[in-house]
Formats: structure tokens, sequence, C-alpha cells
């Protein structure tokens, strides 16, 4: 008979504040792409590889077929619209293209007859071009990166968020094409998720999946803006370094708004840790403080909504305090080293090597 022995407190009080901290890293890696069916999400893929188009008077059938080999996917005519078009399989085709995405080379090529290629019914139909404006799908974006930004140190709604976002998309991507002007797309918001659902022809599609591509590498690169040290003030003893840090997007606020209620009290102001005293050493004990809110929540409506609130300075004060028990413990002053980390107005000073300051920087580029 196995005893389970009980774990110890101070390794809880450990623990829990990481695991805390790295919530926002886990909701920051969720899928990016549209969900897609395993058949569809095989196509896609084929058509961002490179090719290489080397017809010369081929019919349009040999080009099928080549495709159809060359990538294992399968590729359908629409006879019918074809047929109306006065285009036929045996149409002859001539062009010459090296190391261009398929899908590039498919616009190129199919383009000179007015047709193009759509993916329905889990295949890659080659139709008219006027036929694929008839042809819509349903597709749903994971949004969360892009509805719920920080703006300096108030978290934004979701909700208002989501209407920017849309109101984006509908305006620089064929605006005729959608309800509102009286088009036949639809985008709707699914608050639940953090996604949009959105029903458009697949060239409408095409243009938003690279919309929202290019937005998250704006992003991508502002946030490696905001986690850039200022330059070292100077090069101290045992060649060491002070830097300042600004926080990642860390989702802890203080007093948030209960949901659906804005008029509400507040909730309970979270307890301040004490920081570690001149001497690096921590107090020996320090009052319980009940876990800041999260928000959105894990139960219940997930993260179906967001409230809005400072942003808790205690993170900061984890932050400083687990980090020299995560990376070289002891080059840190506690453990009698020369390194020295503060939390100061929600930013990080942090005196220590190159070294250090590398690993400091990836933690916290895996927490934003």
């Amino acid at each position: 008979m196995s005893i389970r022995r009980p774990r110890p407190r101070s390794m809880i009080r450990f623990v829990w504040p990481i695991c805390v901290l790295l919530l926002p890293a886990l909701v920051g890696a969720q899928e990016t792409e549209p969900r897609l069916g395993a058949k569809e999400a095989a196509i896609e893929a084929a058509l961002d590889q490179e090719t290489v188009f080397d017809f010369t008077d081929a019919p349009l059938s040999a080009v099928v077929e080549f495709v159809k080999q060359q990538y294992q996917i399968q590729i359908q005519l629409d006879n019918k619209a074809l047929a109306d078009a006065g285009v036929g399989s045996d149409t002859t085709i001539t062009r010459n293209l090296h190391d261009v995405k398929l899908s590039s080379a498919l616009d190129l090529l199919l383009g000179e007859l007015e047709l193009t290629f759509v993916i329905r019914d889990e295949v890659l139909m080659i139709t008219t071009k006027a036929e694929a404006e008839n042809i819509l799908s349903t597709r749903v974006y994971p949004v969360a990166d892009l509805v719920t930004p920080l703006d300096d140190d108030l978290l934004i709604g979701g909700r208002s968020e989501f209407r920017v976002l849309i109101e984006l998309i509908d305006s620089a991507i064929k605006p005729e094409s959608w309800d509102e002007t009286g088009g036949p797309g639809v985008i709707k918001e699914h608050p639940k998720s953090l996604s949009l659902v959105i029903s458009q022809t697949y060239e409408v599609h095409r243009e938003i999946s690279t919309l929202l591509k290019s937005l998250r590498a704006v992003d991508r690169r502002l946030a490696e803006q905001r986690l850039d040290a200022y330059a070292p003030v100077a090069d101290g003893d045992e060649g060491l370094q002070l830097k300042v840090y600004k926080l990642p997007a860390i989702w802890l606020v203080a007093n948030p708004a209960p949901l659906g209620n804005p008029n509400a009290p507040p909730a309970t102001q979270p307890a301040t840790v004490p920081a570690a005293g001149p001497d690096g050493q921590k107090p020996a004990t320090s009052p319980a403080a009940p876990m800041p809110q999260m928000v959105g929540g894990m139960g219940g409506g997930g993260m179906g909504g967001f409230a809005v609130g400072r942003i808790n300075p205690a993170a900061a004060t984890e932050l400083a305090r687990s980090i020299p028990d995560l990376i070289e413990p002891e080059s840190w002053e506690g453990a009698g080293g020369s390194g020295v980390i503060r939390a100061v107005h929600g930013t990080l000073v942090v005196r220590q090597t190159a070294d250090v300051h590398r690993q400091i920087r990836r933690l916290l580029q895996a927490l934003n």
C-alpha cells in the first residue's frame, strides 16, 4: 500500500504563481489559421508550395493531371461552367513559371482563360470567374490575438475590438461583396471562441487570410520592440549590464468590472506582495492574498468576455521573484551572486550578465 506524501507548501507557493503567469503564453499559443477539414487543409498546404510550370500548347486536362499527380490532391473541372464559357478540357495552354507558389501559378495560368479555382466539396475545382462568385463557403477564423490587445495599461473589451476588426475586413476587402452593401458575404463574431465566422467566396477568403497574416506579422514586430531593453547604462564589475524590460501582455487585472454589469461593485483588490528588500532577502512571512482575477475565467463562459481594468502590479513582483529561481539561481544577490532584479512601475530593472539577459528576454517573449 503506497502512501501519498503531501506536497510541501513552499513548492505550492512557488509553482502556482508561475502557472498563472504561463497562462497568457498558453492562450497566445492557440491556433491562428482558419479551421478546415483534413482534405481542405491538404489542398491549402499544396497551394502554398512552390512549383514549376513548363507547358507549351498543353491541353487544360494535361495541366490538371500534372498538378493532381505532383501534389496528390483531388482536382475537378467544372465542365458545365467551362462549356457555357466556351472553354473545353482540350483548350491549349502555354506557360513557363519557376519557383512560384502553386496558387500564384494557377492564378496566372487560368487567368488568361477567365478561369479560377475554388476549394469545394473537398476538391480543388477549376471553374469560371463568374461562377466562382456564386460559390460561398463558411470558415471559422480564430482571432483571439487580434481582438484582445493592450492599450497602454488598459485591457480593451473584447467586443469593441471585434467591431474594429470586422470593419477593417469588410471595408478593405471587396466592400461590395458583403451583406451590408447588398452582397452575399456575411461576417459574424463568436465571442465565446474568440473567432470570426465568415461566409464568402473563396477569393475573398484568400484575401482575408492574407490580411490576418499581415496583421499578425505587424503585431509580432511591435511586440519585439516592446520587449527591447534600453541600451545598457554601463558595464560594471564582472561584465554586468543594467537593462530595463517592459512586461509582456499579462492578462491579470486589478478590480475588474464584473462581466455584463459595469455598475456592479469591483472585485476584491489583491493584497500587494512585498518586494525583496535591499539585501535581496524575501520577507519570512507574508499575509495570504487572494489570487488576482483572470480575465474571462477558466470556467462557465470560458474566454468569452473581457472586463476593463488596470494591470495588476503584483504580476511584475511575481516575475521579479520567479526569474532568479528559474534562470541561473546562483548568480543573483540572494544566493551570493551579483545579479539584481527589481520590479519598478510595471517594468523589470535587471543588472546581470549578457547571457542571463538573453535568457530573460526569451522567457518574456514566451510569456507575451
